[in-house]
């Protein structure tokens, strides 16, 4: 990919009557649909894919005839793209589009709600290694404070010793 240009990976799976498997492509930002659905943070329907010089040709999905790529976002943060693809031009009905964006909402939802448990869990986990490294310096104190109790009792037994035997 181009130097400094973001990526976005992608999982994809095969259409029906082949062997599902998961591939992972990687997306430049802002480079064909799905990348330029990432950049804008918009959705984009393209009703016939072979009249649209954006879209980008993958050798797993050769039947590819419309594409439906919907931003998966929260606020104007954009998480990722859900990509949609069928075989039929001009496939996606406005009813489609309604499901399709509830999904991408849905996902979105969850992918921040992931997000921020483990952001969430991250910081447990440092604020009790703290407490804990804590703990331990307090342990190691309070054992030098009894150190020092037990020396000055020492002491004074001596010093009463001394007295005794001065006296």
């Amino acid at each position: 990919h181009a130097a400094g240009l973001p990526t976005l990976s992608s999982a994809m799976a095969p259409r029906k009557g082949r062997r599902k498997a998961k591939v992972a492509l990687e997306v430049e930002i802002g480079q064909g649909l799905v990348g330029q659905a990432a950049a804008e943070g918009e959705r984009i329907l393209v009703p016939d894919v072979q009249k649209d010089s954006r879209y980008r040709y993958i050798d797993i999905l050769p039947e590819t005839r419309s594409e439906a790529v919907i931003p998966l976002k929260i606020e104007d943060r954009v998480l990722g793209v859900l990509d949609v693809q069928s075989d039929q031009v001009n496939a996606f009905h406005p009813n489609d589009l309604l499901i399709i964006e509830a999904l991408a909402d849905t996902i979105a939802r969850a992918v921040e709600g992931a997000r921020l448990y483990s952001d969430l869990r991250r910081r447990a986990e440092a604020r009790l290694r703290d407490q804990r490294k804590g703990l331990r310096t307090k342990a190691g104190d309070l054992k030098s404070d009894a150190d020092t109790q037990r020396l000055l009792h020492e002491l004074q037994v001596h010093q009463i010793e001394l007295e005794m035997q001065n006296a």
